[in-house]
């Protein structure tokens, strides 16, 4: 099978599924796969409320570089400081190449902020990749906005 963005999202919703809704709670289910020359480096999941963020999690045990990586994942990375610092900030600080995005976040805390932020810095954004996906996924959290 040739791995293509499809792929590697798929990934990125298999992680995002394990997440439990009395664990997430208010927040959403989300994944996400750091993937370079085609090879995974890192990946984690939003595992519940108050911890840390999917793209944070991928790289909590980590000390391998994802300079240069493609990074896939199911919900646009915050841009706004919350318990952890915005996941847009740790993802421009990896001078990671691209991200990948399923859906972008109907918060309107974020309103595209994480894309704009990532455009800024340079690295190329891509969104749109399995959306209804997560949609489906995130009945709930899409319900409330």
């Amino acid at each position: 099978m040739k791995k293509n963005d499809a792929y590697f999202m798929e990934r990125a919703f298999i992680l995002a599924a394990q997440a439990k809704d009395e664990d997430v709670l208010i927040n959403p289910k989300v994944g996400a796969v750091y993937v370079k020359d085609g090879h995974i480096l890192a990946e984690g999941y939003h595992r519940g409320f108050g911890q840390l963020h999917a793209e944070y999690d991928a790289l909590k045990d980590k000390t391998i570089s994802v300079e240069g990586a493609t990074v896939y994942v199911t919900l646009e990375p915050c841009a706004h400081d919350d318990l952890y610092p915005a996941c847009t900030k740790l993802l421009i600080e990896k001078n990671v190449k691209r991200v990948v995005i399923a859906s972008l976040d109907p918060n309107p805390i974020e309103d595209g902020d994480g894309v704009a932020a990532l455009s800024a810095a340079g690295i190329a954004v891509t969104t749109g990749v399995l959306s209804e996906k997560n949609k489906t996924l995130n009945m709930a959290y899409f319900g409330r906005f």
